[in-house]
């Protein structure tokens, strides 16, 4: 008898220890999808910000292109509304490509969109750069010929602080949590395997 119930009870205590051990599994991956989502929301709210932005800041732009009687600012504001216009279509498209990404979905399907999608921030990154130069020409070229020392001032500290601003959410806002979702759909990979 008393063999009988140590037998019950080693059985009973194998089965307290592999349900204890599937709740942590189970415990585990929601932390990793729970860091994923995080994340990937910051990345979603920051690309949905920038194509609202973008699309305010046309009729702005159309309003001074109307109100200028300068052609070479009227061409660089048209420049600018392109550019804006063309910023915001591909902050659309990088929504679409996050949207897709479903921390309960396919693990390895995610993993490749959100490659995909730091693989495009790092070229962006480039054209940006590029295409933010070549419309700043234009408008040093207005400045050296119309400003005053005030507006040249606060022109310097725009352009200080959208510098800066490019930098801090490129490194801290779109690196990190595009490393962030990566460690963790590889975290959540090996869980599976």
């Amino acid at each position: 008898m008393e063999l009988e119930e140590m037998k019950n009870a080693w059985l009973a205590l194998g089965e307290k220890l592999d349900q204890k051990e599937k709740i942590s599994a189970l415990l585990i991956r929601e932390m990793y999808q729970t860091k994923v989502k995080k994340s990937l929301n910051v990345l979603l709210g920051y690309e949905i910000l920038s194509v609202v932005v973008c699309f305010l800041i046309l009729p702005f732009i159309g309003w001074i292109m109307t109100q200028t009687p300068d052609l070479l600012f009227f061409y660089t504001m048209l420049y600018w509304g392109i550019f804006s216009l063309l910023t915001a279509i591909w902050c659309s498209v990088k929504v679409t490509l996050l949207l897709k990404i479903d921390e309960l979905g396919i693990i390895k399907d995610n993993i490749k969109r959100i490659s995909t999608y730091a693989v495009w921030i790092h070229k962006e990154r480039m054209y940006y750069t590029v295409f933010g130069i070549v419309g700043v020409i234009p408008i040093s070229i207005i400045y050296m010929l119309h400003a005053g020392l005030w507006q040249w001032i606060f022109m310097g500290a725009v352009f200080i602080v959208v510098i800066l601003l490019t930098i801090w959410s490129y490194k801290r806002l779109y690196y990190k949590n595009i490393r962030t979702i990566q460690q963790n759909l590889n975290e959540l990979k090996d869980i599976e395997d």
